[in-house]
């Protein structure tokens, strides 16, 4: 992919389809008469200020500027809610004494559903008119040479900054939901029980250490920017090691609290434990051999 296109293909991705066509032919005529794409490009702009050019009118009470944004702002606000929603209304029926049906979890799943439906179009709506209420103008991106090229890789090795920053935010969450449960182990409660019992806590000392050597790992991440062999590889290993320590933790039994077991019932926990362990392994791995297939190649020695 040449850096015209990539730079159309950005551009068209902040557009409603009905824009698209129109923002495509355009585009391509500016750059056909063009006898230097790198200085059309940054003269063009960021690919999100060129592309409020080409929004169609509407009445929507977000601003066009603001479209982009909360179209992707919403997508990551109901994709949270869900997941939140579907853990707090599918797990509590494993711990009561209710029958576990398929048209139970169908129901709860459904209303979860809908429920961070609605949840997200009201506040993320809400926030947006508010933004757009305001007499303030965007000030337009950073388009510089080194931010140009680094919008428009198309290089298999190189790591978005969106990507590093939520799994730094997934390590602190972690290592803050670890310290809770060392200093408080009690305080991890579902159903009103505690999950695991004070036994946990020389475990909990060794998965921290994991969650905060992926941090520093992030970081490096963050400032190099770009994966090499050595990075993917060291990612791998300390992502298999943490897996297969979080296996062997929660699937020692005496470790939850009796209260919790005796809600749950030893049988059904172990079930339980064990198929989001598989299911947690299954993606890891994928993951995983993806990224390491795809450095690996990108890095072979008639690529380079």
């Amino acid at each position: 992919m040449s850096m015209v296109d990539a730079y159309i293909g950005a551009v068209l991705s902040r557009l409603d389809r009905r824009e698209r066509e129109y923002a495509q032919e355009q585009l391509k005529e500016i750059f056909a008469l063009s006898t230097d794409v790198t200085a059309t490009i940054r003269a063009l702009g960021h690919p999100a200020d060129c592309a409020v050019c080409f929004h169609a009118p509407t009445r929507w009470p977000v601003k066009r500027e603001y479209r982009y944004g909360y179209r992707k702002s919403l997508a990551v606000v109901m994709a949270s809610f869900t997941l939140i929603l579907l853990l707090l209304l599918l797990i509590p029926p494993f711990f009561q004494p209710v029958r576990i049906t398929a048209s139970l979890l169908l129901q709860r799943a459904l209303t979860a559903i809908f429920t961070a439906l609605m949840l997200s179009l009201v506040s993320v709506t809400l926030v947006f008119f508010i933004l757009s209420s305001r007499p303030y103008v965007l000030k337009r991106r950073r388009w510089d040479e080194e931010t140009m090229l680094r919008t428009l890789s198309v290089d298999d090795l190189a790591i978005k900054s969106s990507t590093i920053v939520l799994d730094m935010m997934f390590s602190l969450l972690s290592l803050g939901f670890l310290l809770t449960l060392l200093t408080r182990p009690l305080l991890v409660v579902l159903q009103g029980r505690p999950v695991f019992s004070v036994m946990i806590r020389p475990f909990v000392v060794g998965w921290m250490l994991f969650a905060l050597c992926s941090l520093i790992l992030g970081s490096v991440k963050l400032k190099r920017r770009r994966y090499s062999r050595q990075l993917v590889v060291l990612e791998s290993i300390l992502d298999s090691i943490t897996l297969v320590y979080a296996a062997v933790v929660l699937t020692r039994w005496h470790l939850y609290h009796p209260d919790f077991v005796q809600l749950a019932g030893q049988a059904r926990l172990k079930i339980i434990v064990q198929a989001l362990m598989v299911i947690w392994i299954a993606l890891t791995v994928l993951e995983r051999a993806n990224d390491v297939y795809t450095i690996f190649r990108s890095t072979a020695p008639e690529k380079a």
